[in-house]
């Protein structure tokens, strides 16, 4: 490997330098990532021979050149980009791959967390599952029909809040998990919805987890095929959901309202994935008209 290869960081504001990485990943058949707070870059006499970005809590725009792939050079990409994170205060993190990565990143610490098909994974570096799980057990509640229902926190209305009373009064219990809107989650938003609610005392309101995958953070760069999508971040987000929250929770029923934007592709993904038995019980779906 050539020992000139140097690496370099900067953020989101460079414009001159951010323009030559779109570039290097346009000849990768990647697509730049606009969210991307800070990158990082491996030059050679002063070309980019690979990158990555942080946006948040999660690692993005991976690539490395063709002629480097196959000799571990995405590991010191990974720790250029662990690094950074680091100098940040931000040490706990996650990232969406392709699953023929998934053994690199297992080698620094990364634990796979659930998959899409063949082609996208999520790994994160911490045990905050683990840690989100045991926070959710205080909240389980016993009986034969066990709601569940995911909302905007900022974009509920009058009518959702009468279909959310139809599901508790149907429900021994209803569990209400709030998503934020665009990705930015607001705390004020999810109290003033928990007000409105407390005069159901058969429903519990959770904030805002890393575990409800948003459209917001769910990746495009390495998917080729932007028409499938839609299909990949519904299974993907609906698997976390089946197999690592609501057994935890003991759901039995997840609702989706009238005014719910889901697509047909998302709708028709629930309903696939939660009939499924294998890793965790299956879930019945109900659908407001």
């Amino acid at each position: 490997m050539n020992q000139w290869i140097r690496f370099s960081e900067f953020d989101a504001t460079n414009e001159r330098k951010v323009a030559r990485v779109k570039d290097f990943l346009d000849r990768n058949d990647l697509i730049l990532s606009d969210d991307v707070e800070l990158y990082v870059t491996a030059s050679e006499e002063g070309e980019i021979v690979a990158c990555g970005g942080i946006s948040g809590k999660i690692l993005k725009c991976v690539a490395v050149t063709p002629r480097l792939r196959g000799q571990r050079f995405v590991l010191k990409v990974i720790d250029a980009l662990l690094e950074a994170a680091k100098k940040r205060g931000q040490e706990e993190l996650f990232l969406f791959s392709s699953p023929k990565n998934q053994s690199y990143f297992e080698e620094h610490g990364f634990k796979l967390i659930e998959r899409s098909g063949d082609e996208v994974i999520l790994m994160e570096n911490s045990d905050n599952l683990e840690k989100y799980q045991e926070s959710l057990k205080k909240y389980k509640k016993e009986g034969s029909k066990i709601a569940s229902m995911v909302v905007c926190d900022s974009l509920v209305d009058e009518k959702d809040i009468k279909e959310i009373e139809s599901i508790s009064n149907q429900s021994d219990w209803l569990h209400l998990f709030i998503v934020c809107n665009n990705g930015v989650y607001e705390k004020a938003d999810f109290e003033k919805l928990s007000q409105k609610l407390e005069y159901l005392k058969n429903v519990t309101v959770h904030e805002n987890s890393d575990y409800l995958i948003s459209k917001a953070t769910f990746p495009t760069y390495f998917i080729k095929d932007k028409a499938h999508l839609s299909a990949l971040h519904a299974e993907l987000d609906l698997k976390i959901f089946k197999n690592h929250i609501a057994p935890i929770l003991g759901i039995t029923h997840r609702y989706v309202g009238s005014k719910n934007s889901l697509n047909t592709i998302y709708l028709q993904t629930m309903k696939r994935i939660f009939a499924q038995s294998d890793k965790s019980p299956s879930i019945e779906v109900g659908v407001f008209k």
